[in-house]
């Protein structure tokens, strides 16, 4: 078992969840994994991008301390809770909320009008993150330096949700995501590990809070597998402040967003736990995380297998052609 990074377009730090198909779960062992954007060995689940499960195993997620709110006509709720004013619009254009479009409640989360984009979500293309930092583990511990490129393909948006795929150079797996666009919500909806071990994270509808838009205060999920209801996932974000990043020479503004997501599984009966401390840049005008920064640790019973401290950063906010 090593410790392994995926990368996730917002702070839901759906990585960490790849760390227990990684170490395997129900006597499945996964071979091949590698820290750092990429490599789970999963296998490929049947049906194209996009086709999801219909189980839906219980989930949650809660957002709280979040400022003001914009005005805006009420519909029906998402199923988040929430004391402030709700807004009528799905997020477009990667530049935040716009006219049209299904109703969602985050605890009084703000919201702006800024001109409306023709498209929901994130702008459909190839992205590119250079990895790099360090991984340890194995016996004896070995220390590796990491380096590596992996590639974000989004896909056009479809009503209000969208489908990514994300692979790393010379790896043989993928992992896919879909999210839900709503007014002053980013959900996860679903997430899709292929490779030598499927697994599959489908929370309840509308899904885990991924990040309130713009961010704000604080927010936590729980989640579990698939068919796996003993693999569970609970993830605490809040948000840090405006912070600027550099991306190829030139400067963006982003909102840091500090998470620590745990992971609890067990393999072959003896129980594994992940520990993944995160800090995200994450662009609201792309909708984008532009630099991303994970510290995850790793225990088999009582024992340390793997360790990993790696950075990644977009190499352009523009993406290329798929």
């Amino acid at each position: 078992m090593r410790a392994v990074r995926h990368r996730s377009r917002w702070v839901l730090a759906a990585a960490a969840l790849a760390v227990i198909a990684a170490c395997g779960s129900g006597g499945t062992k996964a071979s091949g994994s590698r820290a750092l954007g990429a490599s789970v060995s999963t296998t490929q689940a049947p049906g194209s991008p996009g086709t999801l499960s219909s189980d839906s195993p219980t989930s949650s997620s809660t957002t709280t301390g979040a400022t003001a709110a914009s005005p805006g006509t009420t519909g029906p709720s998402s199923g988040v809770t929430s004391s402030g004013p709700r807004t009528t619009s799905a997020v477009k254009g990667g530049s935040g909320p716009a006219p049209a479009g299904p109703t969602s409640t985050v605890a009084g989360a703000r919201t702006t009008s800024p001109p409306a984009h023709a498209a929901v979500g994130t702008a459909p293309g190839r992205y590119t993150y250079d990895d790099s930092g360090t991984t340890s583990g194995g016996a004896p511990t070995t220390t590796r330096p990491v380096s590596a490129k992996t590639h974000l393909v989004v896909d056009p948006a479809t009503g209000d949700t969208q489908h990514s795929t994300q692979t790393t150079d010379g790896v043989d797996e993928t992992q896919e995501q879909i999210y839900r666009f709503q007014p002053s919500t980013v959900y996860l909806a679903d997430l899709k590990l292929s490779g030598a071990l499927a697994k599959e994270f489908k929370p309840a509808a509308p899904g885990v809070v991924a990040t309130p838009l713009p961010p704000a205060g604080h927010w936590s999920w729980d989640m579990s597998a698939v068919g796996d209801p003993g693999t569970t996932a609970h993830g605490d974000f809040a948000y840090v402040g405006a912070e600027p990043v550099q991306v190829a020479g030139q400067t963006y503004p982003t909102s840091r967003i500090d998470g620590t997501v745990t992971i609890k599984s067990s393999y072959n009966g003896t129980p594994i736990t992940v520990k993944i401390q995160e800090t995200q840049w994450l662009s609201t005008t792309y909708l984008l995380p532009l630099r991303e920064h994970m510290v995850t640790d790793t225990t088999y019973g009582v024992s340390s297998v793997g360790h990993s401290d790696t950075t990644s950063t977009v190499e352009s906010v523009k993406p290329s052609a798929v």
